[in-house]
């Protein structure tokens, strides 16, 4: 079964960094970063019963564009844990995601570049060429 369509997909999350100091007490800094992204997927899936066992599998290949906003009442926090001014809360990446599956286990790689120079994004781990690769379990609650 082939499948295709536009995706979008919002997240939220926390990032907290311990500031280590002098003082016994640690600073502990935190920022909360939003993720908007959209895109389209292709996909192909099969299910095949072998020895009375059903098996699925499939992959996918998404391509994608996503942006990524500090929140203004973070700032502060953002500046301080980079240690840098930064004059933007937000910066702009493209890229594409190949999948695997079989049963629920997926494998996954992503590849992405960052855009932003050194004033809007001042940590330099971020910007240009990244790549992840990572496993995901799926788990079907419900089937229609």
């Amino acid at each position: 079964v082939y499948s295709w369509g536009p995706f979008l997909e919002f997240a939220f999350k926390k990032i907290t960094n311990t500031k280590d100091t002098t003082d016994p007490k640690f600073q502990e800094l935190s920022i909360n970063t939003l993720h908007y992204t959209g895109g389209f997927r292709f996909g192909y899936s099969k299910e095949k019963i072998i020895e009375e066992k059903l098996y699925q599998i499939g992959g996918a290949l998404s391509l994608f564009a996503s942006y990524v906003n500090i929140p203004d009442e973070d700032h502060d926090n953002f500046e301080k844990i980079t240690r840098l001014i930064a004059t933007n809360n937000s910066f702009f990446m493209i890229g594409a995601k190949v999948s695997f599956e079989l049963n629920g286990f997926q494998i996954f790689t992503d590849v992405r570049q960052v855009f932003g120079d050194k004033t809007k994004l001042p940590i330099k781990d971020l910007k240009g060429f990244n790549s992840n690769i990572g496993v995901a379990f799926n788990t079907e609650i419900f089937r229609f």
